[in-house]
């Protein structure tokens, strides 16, 4: 549950605007069991305070910043207890380079050695609308940004300004077609069914996280009573509130000027 709480806190402060294009990211790799997913995504969490010793007495402690860079992602560990294990790691990220912020270097602290496998998917209501499951198993904003914006361009002089919705395949990836319309299923960021959806935007509207770890203290590892280590899953879904949009109608008729 601790685990889990770090993801929830995390994603919760998810933020992406006026931060450029390249600000969340989850790279699949594998499925169920054999899941070692990554995710990377830019929040409103404070960093750990570190203290820095400098000239052997004066210690310093960092500034908290707004913004911190998160990445979750699994090294291979070794065995405990005879079973091949993977490490979960939280990467901190403070000092942001211009072109690629989620890429600079930063601080890893481990969550925990007995993990098993990490399972994380992504909610596009877009995918359900052309009969595919909503939960994305991999997720890139900078192709999401892209292809939004070359659907409004396309869109502005057929209709007036209003955007269509790009069709998606069933790997996540904008494919050309006719507008998409109708209610792709429920958000389970808001509970509602989904209606006259915008285009996606950089961020999914919400995040599954399921891992599984192995139960055990130090470098035991517990076994039923067939001799196997027991394993236990644990998931959760996180609402990103930053990715709410709604559509704000235009009245032709007031009588504004083009100001």
């Amino acid at each position: 549950e601790e685990i889990l709480t770090l993801f929830r806190m995390d994603l919760s402060g998810t933020i992406w605007r006026q931060l450029g294009t390249r600000v969340f990211y989850v790279i699949d790799n594998g499925e169920l069991e054999y899941s070692r997913d990554m995710i990377k995504f830019l929040s409103t969490v404070e960093p750990t305070p570190r203290e820095e010793i400098a000239q052997g007495s004066t210690v310093q402690v960092t500034g908290l910043r707004t913004i911190t860079g998160i990445w979750y992602f699994l090294k291979p560990n070794q065995a405990i207890d005879g079973v091949p294990t993977l490490t979960l790691y939280r990467k901190e990220i403070v000092e942001f380079s211009d072109e690629d912020p989620l890429e600079a270097p930063g601080q890893n602290y481990e969550v925990y050695d007995k993990v098993a496998y990490l399972n994380i998917k992504c909610y596009d209501g877009y995918r359900s609308a052309q009969g595919f499951d909503p939960w994305a198993p991999a997720w890139d904003s900078e192709t999401m940004i892209h292809e939004e914006q070359l659907d409004l361009e396309a869109a502005q002089p057929a209709n007036e300004g209003i955007a269509k919705v790009t069709k998606r395949n069933e790997r996540n990836a904008p494919v050309s077609g006719a507008p998409v319309s109708g209610a792709p299923g429920v958000n389970p960021a808001t509970g509602q069914a989904e209606t006259d959806l915008l285009p996606p935007a950089a961020v999914p509207s919400a995040v599954r996280v399921e891992i599984g770890i192995y139960a055990g203290h130090g470098n035991r590892i517990e076994r039923d009573l067939q001799g196997s280590p027991i394993l236990k899953k644990y998931a959760t879904i996180v609402p990103i509130l930053t990715a709410q949009r709604v559509r704000i109608e235009t009245d032709e008729d007031l009588g504004l000027d083009d100001e």
